[in-house]
């Protein structure tokens, strides 16, 4: 997929494949997050909320130490098993405040995200039709497409943050980005667009970026490049 193909493309699963084998797990599970979102919206119950913010965790650490996490629950005791060939009922969150989750009680695609998450981190594989059951629940592919390219920085060509810009006004843009991640504040972007212009960044890229339309999620590329999160082999360190 070109460049331009990608900047324009509402196909969420030619996408993915063009991104098998050079994007980290993070950044797909960060997409995959964003979607089951925008498909639960704000009035969430506990449990969705406690799944969601189970599925960013799970993002957030790559799978690491997922499989000690989620766990099944026969009666009396709790073991690990994220092969059971039977659908596991309840999720244990062992490593998040010890907390149960009735997978019955999410909404079906939330309960699989989870489920994939856990038991074999994020992967293109299952995320392609994953995609489809996105759409059928009302997240059209358009938008999907969307999320992905916020999340994802679709061209192979290297970007670069100058030093001069990363030091000036001592390292306020690394503390802006740091805030913006932190608090899900992406409508603080252009802020971020007019500190990058006034610490003499000239890269078109960047700063249309602050300024793209619709929301961005948690795992915007341009944050995570100045938090020097990688997304995959094209990165490089500024």
């Amino acid at each position: 997929m070109t460049e331009q193909e990608w900047l324009n493309s509402t196909d969420p699963v030619r996408m993915l494949q063009a991104l098998r084998g050079n994007v980290r797990e993070r950044k797909l599970g960060l997409f995959a997050l964003a979607c089951c979102q925008e498909l639960v919206g704000n009035a969430l119950d506990p449990q969705t909320r406690d799944a969601l913010a189970f599925v960013e965790y799970l993002a957030e650490t790559e799978g690491l130490r997922s499989r000690k996490a989620i766990t099944r629950i026969p009666p009396g005791q709790v073991v690990i098993d994220c092969g059971a060939s039977e659908p596991v009922p309840v999720v244990r969150l062992g490593n998040f405040e010890d907390r149960n989750i009735d997978l019955a009680c999410l909404p079906p695609v939330l309960s699989e995200v989870l489920r994939r998450l856990g038991c074999g981190g994020a992967a293109v594989w299952w995320l392609e039709p994953m995609t489809l059951e996105f759409a059928q629940n009302g997240l059209i592919s358009p938008r999907q497409a969307d999320i992905l390219r916020d999340v994802v920085r679709g061209s192979s060509r290297p970007v670069v943050l100058r030093a001069p810009w990363l030091r000036w006004n001592d390292g306020v843009l690394q503390r802006l980005a740091e805030a913006i991640y932190r608090d899900r504040a992406f409508n603080q972007l252009p802020f971020l667009h007019d500190a990058l212009l006034d610490a003499g960044c000239d890269d078109d890229e960047l700063l249309g970026h602050c300024r793209q339309p619709g929301d961005h999620v948690r795992g915007c590329w341009l944050i995570d490049l100045l938090l020097d999160k990688k997304q995959g082999s094209n990165d490089r360190s500024p």
